[in-house]
């Protein structure tokens, strides 16, 4: 069992589901033979029912990220047309987004173009970022095209 996420922390789900979710996934932990997970917080989650837990962290392929790759890509259609400055993220928009907070800065800093590369996860609502103007979703991109999206960001966030 390969793990990426603490699943039951994803905003808009019940307690039931939440209690469903933890279930299942400890049902699963009991079958395995090996548990790999994302930090060191669920590992030690694991361990309690599959003591062959192992940490296997989040990383990114350095080299198909590199700058010096990226520059020589053309830029991507969905950021080049925009004004400086741009605020990249790269990621699915879901509930652990502070949308409060992106509306605030993207509010407070008109001038400043914030793109948001990525599936919306089932569920959540954008509305109040579609409707400024300097906030642009791109939706899902291919992995393929995410350093063109990179490329002429002046700042990212995670």
């Amino acid at each position: 069992y390969y793990c990426v996420d603490e699943w039951t922390g994803f905003g808009g789900l019940s307690t039931d589901d939440r209690r469903w979710l933890r279930e299942q996934e400890e049902s699963l932990l009991a079958r395995v033979e090996v548990a790999l997970a994302v930090s060191p917080r669920l590992a030690a989650r694991f361990r309690q029912l599959q003591p062959n837990t192992f940490v296997l962290e989040c990383g990114a392929d350095a080299e198909h990220f590199a700058p010096s790759r990226a520059l020589r890509l053309r830029p991507h259609p969905g950021v080049a047309t925009l004004p400086r400055p741009r605020i990249c993220y790269v990621g699915q928009v879901d509930d652990r987004l502070d949308q409060d907070l992106l509306v605030e800065l993207a509010t407070t800093r008109p001038r400043w173009q914030f793109v948001f590369a990525g599936r919306t996860a089932r569920g959540t609502d954008t509305r109040r970022l579609e409707a400024l103007h300097n906030v642009h979703l791109l939706g899902y991109q291919p992995y393929e095209d995410l350093p063109s999206v990179l490329r002429d960001a002046d700042a990212c966030i995670a």
